[in-house]
């Protein structure tokens, strides 16, 4: 004679978070499902090259791996980059031409006043007058 014992969990709180999560579960499927439709609606009015586009970015929304970018010549790489480096010069420094600068004052320095070369009838005889012996 063997007795068989049946352990069953009493967790009342289970059960109402069960049936409480279904409804939110629910709900965010329906969600998810309507959402899924507006862009399918919003595909129809694309073009082909741009539906296909956003096909590929729905299915990367949704976990796909994206695709590798494609393989660039070298060299043909530097070249892109350097036309674009150029423009971007280019760019500056028409902004740079256009912005005018602001007038500045020259700063008289006490320095260059020393350094300059006197004219030949200059000088303390000329601001005194002649001396008489």
């Amino acid at each position: 004679s063997y007795q068989v014992y049946e352990f069953k969990k009493n967790n009342p709180k289970g059960k109402t978070n069960k049936a409480h999560s279904e409804g939110e579960n629910n709900e965010e499927i329906i969600m998810k499902k309507a959402r899924f439709e507006v862009y399918k609606f919003a595909q129809s009015g694309l073009t082909n090259a741009e539906r296909q586009k956003s096909q590929f970015d729905l299915a990367i929304k949704l976990g796909a791996i994206p695709r590798k970018n494609k393989a660039i010549n070298y060299k043909i790489l530097k070249e892109e980059r350097q036309a674009k480096r150029k423009a971007e010069n280019d760019r500056v420094t028409l902004l740079e031409k256009n912005i005018k600068p602001k007038a500045r004052r020259k700063k008289k320095d006490p320095k260059s006043k020393l350094h300059k070369k006197r004219k030949v009838g200059s000088g303390i005889l000329k601001t005194y007058g002649k001396v008489k012996r």
